[in-house]
């Protein structure tokens, strides 16, 4: 997905490739999470959009966002519920190894249930949140 940026005054718009690394020069541009570099104009000017298609960039990204945001929370709860669930004695096997993945053990969760599904979500969030910077 292509990186969006912004000139400094809001007028340019660039929809950048992902793979193509800027030079510096003399064109301030800002990215959507927020950061600002010295660009080389020239580079950036066959990537140029007008203002309607870096929002609807946007507003595609917004969207995509959200979606994630409830599959996220749908998953936080299906987590609740199968640790609710696991902590029984039959726990699932699938458990341990959700579990094992974000360095924690079964003994972690009958210890503390609350804060090691707060560990467990915690360490899904990172991995989305470094997923989504990647795109």
């Amino acid at each position: 997905m292509p990186r969006i940026y912004a000139s400094a005054d809001r007028r340019r718009f660039f929809l950048v490739p992902d793979g193509v690394t800027l030079r510096s020069g003399d064109l301030t541009v800002q990215s959507l999470t927020g950061e600002r570099l010295a660009a080389d104009g020239a580079q950036l000017e066959p990537y140029e959009v007008d203002e309607a298609t870096a929002r609807a960039q946007v507003e595609q990204r917004r969207q995509v966002a959200g979606d994630l945001v409830r599959e996220l929370n749908a998953f936080a709860q299906a987590i609740e519920r199968f640790g609710r669930e696991a902590a029984r004695p039959a726990a699932p096997e699938r458990l341990g190894e959700l579990l094992r993945t974000c360095g924690l053990t079964e003994e972690d969760l009958a210890r503390d249930p609350k804060g090691t599904l707060a560990r467990v979500l915690d360490h899904i969030g990172s991995a989305v949140s470094a997923q989504v910077k990647r795109s």
